[in-house]
């Protein structure tokens, strides 16, 4: 498992798009966006790096990136506070979280998670999984927010 990624800089995010255009509707990526001196970013990393590992999310590619340190990314992903988790599928922003609540952000990629194996499960590929997922995740937030 690969865990959570470090996201270094726009020509990495570009790459990190490019990879998911590429990759098709079913690709998921999340992107926590945070800073070292944000206190609930500190609360929360704890959980996110065990997430990176965590077996039931291994379908999903998930990210840190400092938006302090990592400005270009920050605004190329018109974050406005933080923490904030940006949702990528197909190589666009579908979704985004603006907030700390761990039960929150858990269900979002517990429901991606689960329509991507399940769309797995039925179509060999993934088939419309991703789509599937995000619909579900931007639903989670409008409720959320």
């Amino acid at each position: 498992m690969a865990g959570v990624q470090p996201l270094e800089g726009e020509e990495h995010l570009e790459r990190i798009l490019e990879e998911s255009k590429a990759a098709g509707d079913g690709d998921v990526r999340v992107i926590n966006c945070g800073a070292g001196w944000c206190g609930n970013c500190r609360l929360l990393k704890p959980k996110w790096d065990a997430a990176g590992k965590d077996a039931k999310y291994a379908g999903l590619r998930l990210y840190k990136a400092d938006v302090s340190e990592h400005e270009d990314v920050g605004e190329a992903l018109e974050v406005s506070g933080l923490p904030t988790f940006v949702f990528v599928r197909g190589g666009a922003v579908v979704e985004r979280y603006k907030g700390s609540k761990w039960d929150v952000i858990a269900r979002k990629l517990d429901d991606i998670a689960a329509h991507a194996a399940a769309g797995a499960a039925t179509n060999g590929a993934g088939g419309d999984a991703g789509t599937a997922a995000a619909s579900t995740a931007a639903a989670a937030a409008g409720s959320a927010a």
